[in-house]
């Protein structure tokens, strides 16, 4: 899985933050016969820190690009695994 992230300040306390994350070249399987798809997903946010009341407001949109992707892959259709 590879990762980048970034932040930037737009108004003095208030950062807004992107990372986009690549999910590629994973097996289902511990023989590595079973490749899963790659996918990618993005999320966005925003937060505003009020120092003299030392609280912060954030808000944050998950998988903005509506990616879909298995982490783990389906068992039932690995011949290699069960077997005793």
């Amino acid at each position: 899985m590879n990762n980048f992230d970034a932040g930037y300040s737009i108004l003095q306390n208030t950062r807004f933050m992107a990372d986009l994350h690549y999910v590629g070249r994973r097996f289902s399987n511990p023989a590595k016969t079973i490749k899963l798809d790659d996918y990618i997903y993005v999320n966005l946010g925003v937060s505003h820190l009020f120092p003299t009341q030392r609280f912060s407001l954030a808000a944050r949109v998950l998988n903005l690009t509506q990616s879909e992707g298995f982490e783990e892959g389906n068992p039932r259709v690995d011949q290699t695994r069960g077997a005793a």
